[in-house]
């Protein structure tokens, strides 16, 4: 019976010190991955199949209380409203979790609910039509502004980007080309693209298009790392689509 009364109190703590609506632990998430998914123009089936592939995969790899933020950027403004899922993994439930708590239904809504924010987002991204302006970096600042501004500086941040990111919008017109970062830094739209990045890991699924092709290049992925540099993030890696 002590035995019994002490696996009750531990799993008992444990659940106390987990927010219920975010599943992240009440101190906070261990790490943060936003992925920020571009609906400016639509994708094309193959290339919205392995979007969700990749974003699945991205989730499944979360560790234990690493919150994972969904964001859809299809407002022509490039704000952003609340992300379509905002959930902390909850890990794989122990042997006294399995006896005493709820980890495991919460591990099956972690799941479901991703996934089921994944297929919705896919199924907008089909169905959009082209839109006159892709606010990429507005859409960029206003969701990490949401997802770190609270985070204590040792928080671990991601972010994964799928997007053909030809940024179009008053701030900045890469569609016609890619113009040198330097003189966009000495431009009237440099004040309102700063944001802190909060020392992100970044990735992006590179949504290519036929109507880029002289604007999608070696060139235009440095131009983003240039920004990211000066955002407080570093670009890992780039994987065209």
């Amino acid at each position: 019976m002590a035995g019994l009364g002490v696996t009750f109190f531990l799993v008992n703590q444990k659940a106390e010190a987990t927010d219920p609506a975010s599943w992240c632990n009440r101190a906070g998430p261990a790490e943060v991955h936003l992925i920020l998914l571009d609906a400016s123009d639509p994708l094309d089936g193959v290339q919205a199949e392995t979007a969700r592939a990749k974003v699945v995969s991205a989730i499944r790899a979360a560790p234990e209380n690493a919150r994972v933020d969904i964001y859809l950027a299809d407002r022509g403004d490039g704000s952003i409203g609340e992300p379509i899922f905002s959930k902390c993994n909850p890990g794989e439930p122990t042997a006294l979790d399995a006896a005493i708590s709820d980890v495991e239904k919460k591990k099956r809504d972690y799941e479901q609910g991703y996934l089921s924010a994944v297929e919705e987002t896919m199924a907008k991204v089909l169905q959009v039509e082209p839109a006159k302006t892709s606010p990429i970096i507005e859409s960029l600042r206003s969701a990490a502004t949401r997802s770190f501004s609270r985070l204590a500086s040792d928080v671990p941040v991601r972010i994964t980007l799928i997007s053909d990111m030809v940024q179009n919008s008053p701030m900045l017109r890469q569609s016609k080309g890619i113009g040198d970062f330097d003189a966009f830094k000495k431009s009237a739209g440099w004040s309102s693209s700063l944001v802190d990045l909060h020392h992100a890991r970044i990735s992006i699924v590179y949504v290519t298009r036929a109507n880029y092709r002289d604007v999608q290049n070696n060139g235009h992925i440095n131009w983003w790392s240039q920004y990211f540099d000066e955002m407080n993030g570093t670009l890992l890696e780039s994987e065209a689509i």
